[in-house]
């Protein structure tokens, strides 16, 4: 993306990137941060409308207790997306599985990269749907982390679905719909009104707040496809024939009560009930007045420390496994 270099961010000097090519052209940019002898490895999925770099903090705190991190810039974000046009846009049809498979994919060449040692999987918000759908596919991880994410999608979920589909037809694949824009993250702002922007929703942290807003590759509108994709996925995610696929791993949730997204953490409590009805060990930790985005809240150091909590915890079950 040297093309554009009004575009760039100075964000996450301490990661060591590397791209990963896809079957289709396609290259990934993979933020890496690198532990010269990894205990394990995390696979991060990022949100909507964000990128990968913006869990440089987090990754520098994992790396700092032998937990190495690989963060994909999803298709159509960040530096994977090769010009401003293309933010925003997974593809034209199938964007959502494609996201995924990259997901597995990368998994695998981590697994090449760091033989047997254990591998976790995280997914924020839109990337905790991608990792939904991994898990269907039944890899090979020690635990699965669950940050910002929603159960089943409520009935009126369908209604988007069909307003997105009108909404292509009069934009265009690549459009950018204010009718869908007003439906999702213009709606969860307006729960916290009197705002002072329009990314309130993401944290308490104005200092966080400042620099999505100022990030030139956060906080764009997705388009008209990628909003389908997403919209026709989640229905699927949560079925019982699906959740039988899925590898039988300790699940934490990490999700703030004012989360929109999680419909305000009646979603996320749904989602914990679900999992541990199909026979899940799941670890719940629901954050009062906690919004979105938690690795980036006024507690993040509490959030830090029950995720690696966690997984010092997977680690020590799977060490006295194998011992």
């Amino acid at each position: 993306m040297t093309s554009e270099p009004e575009r760039r961010y100075a964000w996450a000097m301490s990661f060591e990137n590397f791209k990963f090519p896809r079957p289709d052209g396609l290259e990934l940019h993979v933020h890496h941060q690198r532990v010269s002898e990894p205990r394990a490895s995390i696979l991060i999925a990022h949100g909507m409308a964000e990128h990968g770099a913006r869990y440089e903090r987090f990754a520098k705190h994992l790396a700092e207790r032998g937990i190495e991190s690989f963060i994909p810039d999803h298709r159509g974000h960040g530096e994977t997306a090769r010009t401003t046009e293309e933010l925003g846009h997974l593809g034209d049809e199938g964007g959502f599985v494609a996201a995924r498979d990259d997901l597995l994919a990368l998994l695998e060449e981590i697994r090449r990269r760091n033989g047997d040692k254990p591998i976790l999987v995280m997914g924020h918000s839109m990337g905790s749907f991608l990792v939904q759908s991994m898990l269907r596919e039944g890899p090979r991880v020690a635990a699965v982390i669950f940050s910002g994410s929603n159960g089943p999608p409520p009935a009126i979920a369908s209604l988007g679905r069909i307003v997105a589909r009108i909404e292509k037809m009069r934009l265009g694949p690549k459009g950018r719909s204010p009718v869908l824009h007003a439906l999702t993250f213009k709606s969860y702002n307006d729960h916290f009104k009197p705002t002072r922007t329009e990314a309130d929703w993401l944290s308490r942290d104005r200092e966080e707040v400042n620099r999505y807003v100022q990030d030139p590759l956060a906080g764009f509108n997705c388009t008209t496809s990628t909003w389908i994709a997403l919209l026709d996925a989640l229905p699927e995610l949560l079925k019982e024939e699906a959740l039988e696929r899925w590898p039988r791993v300790p699940i934490q949730l990490v999700s703030g009560d004012e989360d929109p997204v999680g419909d305000y953490g009646k979603g996320v409590l749904k989602l914990d009930e679900i999992l541990v009805k199909a026979g899940f060990d799941v670890k719940l930790d629901l954050y009062r007045g906690g919004r979105h985005e938690m690795l980036n809240e006024i507690n993040r150091d509490e959030v830090f420390a029950a995720i690696v909590g966690f997984i010092e915890r997977v680690l020590a079950e799977r060490q006295s496994e194998h011992s």
